[in-house]
């Protein structure tokens, strides 16, 4: 299993990312409790979550997670997670994580690849999502 690791551009921009890689479901759980758990001490406050070739069923797991997390209202308040699937499956799982996060007030959003979602997540995206 992976690490979480760091991952940034700037040093005065560092953000949490995990790269799930090829993780088994129970590896996946495990690195989505370890993650929430890091949110949830809103020590935090960007992050970015990399899907592999995993079970679709790991991130519905991570994906009831995430929404527990934001539901406690233990994040911080200007908490962005960027979402960055692997398969189309997993796409649309991340999407309804997205619009249900977004709808008790987290700043999620669902990228094509990671240098977008890193992007966003620095504050150096110009266009439409610069701004969630």
């Amino acid at each position: 299993m992976q690490a979480p690791t760091c991952s940034s551009a700037a040093a005065s921009a560092d953000y949490l990312c995990i790269d799930f890689g090829r993780c088994n479901v129970y590896e996946l759980s495990e690195m989505s409790r370890r993650f929430t758990d890091l949110c949830m001490g809103r020590h935090v406050g960007r992050a970015m979550l990399k899907a592999g070739d995993n079970d679709p069923a790991g991130h519905h797991g991570l994906r009831d997670a995430l929404l527990a997390m934001a539901a406690s209202a233990q994040l911080r308040l200007d908490f962005k997670l960027a979402l960055v699937p692997s398969t189309p499956t997993i796409r649309t799982i991340y999407q309804e994580a997205q619009q249900a996060l977004r709808a008790i007030g987290c700043n999620a959003c669902v990228f094509d690849d990671a240098d977008e979602a890193a992007e966003w997540l620095e504050g150096r995206l110009v266009g439409g999502r610069a701004a969630s």
